[in-house]
């Protein structure tokens, strides 16, 4: 497996900085390419399908997870700690697709005000913790603690 592909579709192993930046990179343009792809297809479709496209940026979660998970284990944390923001995410694009098609609840509205920005907080905060983080080597091999 390359190299490319064993970062963005493989969650174990390590990774240090140079390379999840270059990952976080790589998936912020992605996921710029579909919301703006969602929105202009939006524009041309309208009706049940033209809702669903918001759901698009989904496409990239998984190996978000992998490129998080790989350096929360290089800096010697947990990989449960990007769930908080990515289910704030994940549900706060769910209500937002499907709320218009459902109901238009009040409640379901200011879920997707509350959920979204805190997990974009979260997820921003992550990101730069992660960016600059030392990564854990143990001093007499160079090997990190998880080798």
């Amino acid at each position: 497996m390359s190299s490319w592909l064993r970062l963005f579709l493989s969650p174990s192993g390590q990774i240090g900085r140079r390379a999840f930046l270059h990952g976080v990179i790589v998936i912020q343009f992605v996921n710029i390419l579909l919301v703006w792809g969602s929105v202009v297809l939006n524009a041309a479709v309208v009706g049940l399908a033209g809702q669903k496209l918001i759901l698009l940026p989904l496409v990239t979660l998984y190996p978000t997870i992998c490129v998080f998970s790989k350096r929360l284990r290089d800096v010697e944390r947990r990989v449960w700690l990007q769930a908080p923001s990515r289910l704030l995410l994940t549900t706060g694009l769910g209500v937002l697709a499907f709320n218009s098609l459902w109901t238009s609840s009040v409640v379901m509205a200011s879920w997707v005000f509350i959920s979204i920005p805190l997990g974009l907080l979260a997820d921003v905060g992550l990101t730069i913790w992660l960016g600059f983080a030392a990564t854990k080597r143990l001093p007499e091999t160079g090997l990190t603690a998880f080798d």
